[in-house]
């Protein structure tokens, strides 16, 4: 399973099938648009550090209890949690981003 179909699976797996329509949505217009983008889904349902929904394509996703948990954000009120102490599955290491980092001052090498 790719890991951005990860947090899909789980919606649907945890009864979110909603959520997951919402964010099916999300991308039918990125393909309508030929826009490649891609997104964090476990990202996106933690809303903003400050426990603001995220918003895209004109589509306001709601907040997941066990998403913000995942992210290290602290609880926002209204963060849904539809079986009580569910929880995402823990973040993996990417390999894209495992190497090294640029510094801030740009002495990396490249």
């Amino acid at each position: 399973m790719a890991r951005s179909d990860q947090a899909r699976c789980w919606l649907r797996e945890h009864g979110y099938e909603d959520i997951d329509e919402l964010i099916q949505q999300i991308e039918d217009t990125y393909a309508a648009k030929g826009t490649k983008s891609r997104r964090s889904w476990w990202l996106a349902l933690a809303g903003t550090p400050a426990g603001r929904c995220r918003h895209y394509e004109g589509i306001t996703l709601p907040i997941l209890k066990a998403a913000r948990q995942r992210e290290g954000y602290p609880p926002a009120e209204g963060a849904i949690e539809r079986t009580p102490g569910e929880q995402a599955p823990k973040k993996q290491a990417q390999g894209r981003w495992g190497g090294r980092l640029r510094s801030d001052d740009g002495a990396d090498g490249a």
